[in-house]
């Protein structure tokens, strides 16, 4: 299918701050339809939403399918507390940031690099959130590893003393959560998501659930 391609022109001294519009899921491939897609600008402190495509003549009798969104779904709050948003602290977006599948997936914006430790500052360095880092750095590394060797202890600690029946139901009470985990991985793979289309592209399909089985095992998904 032939692309024809539109430019539109910025006001001097705009900052791009994020995209307005709707989004619906396409059921049988899991990839996100996106219609009356806007441009949110900052224009010398003022806000300004400009319709991507020139074309489109909104109308209020035109329903456009799946759900309203912002991108990033911080400026939600434009639209219930537009008198608490201070828009020069807003962040700048350059670039949005995709999953490449079979498709190209877009899941966020890339914004203008800061060297502040804020949430937008780590996640435009990164491409995540600070909690993410922290979680994988402490909960993964540290805690998790840590609780396996006080656990292992603690089985081992039954089994010397021949507590058999504390033993079993420690061992079951580990085992639940990586059961369960497992579980949840092949319904993952079952559904049709960017995640999944991702996978799917850099691994064969052989090496997909061995792939993400280990993950959950060693706590790296």
């Amino acid at each position: 299918m032939p692309i024809q391609r539109f430019t539109l022109p910025l006001p001097d001294d705009a900052r791009v701050l994020g995209f307005k519009y709707w989004e619906a899921t396409d059921p049988t491939t899991g990839f996100a339809d996106l219609r009356d897609i806007h441009i949110l600008l900052d224009v010398k402190g003022h806000l300004q939403l400009e319709p991507l495509s020139r074309r489109l003549l909104r109308s209020d009798s035109i329903d456009f399918p799946g759900h309203l969104h912002w991108m990033p779904p911080a400026l939600e709050r434009l639209e219930k507390e537009p008198e608490n948003v201070d828009i020069p602290m807003l962040p700048e977006v350059i670039g949005l940031r995709t999953i490449q599948g079979s498709v190209d997936h877009i899941v966020e914006c890339e914004y203008v690099p800061s060297w502040t430790c804020t949430p937008d500052a780590v996640r435009s360095l990164t491409g995540q959130s600070a909690m993410f880092w922290a979680d994988l750095f402490l909960l993964t590394f540290v805690l998790y590893y840590v609780d396996i060797v006080l656990d292992v202890k603690q089985l081992w600690l039954f089994w010397q003393n021949k507590l058999f029946g504390y033993f079993f139901l420690n061992v079951a009470g580990m085992a639940l959560p990586p059961i369960f985990t497992t579980l949840e991985a092949v319904h993952f793979l079952d559904r049709r998501t960017p995640e999944a289309d991702r996978l799917k592209k850099v691994l064969t399909p052989k090496m997909v659930l061995p792939v993400m089985l280990l993950s959950i095992l060693t706590q790296t998904h």
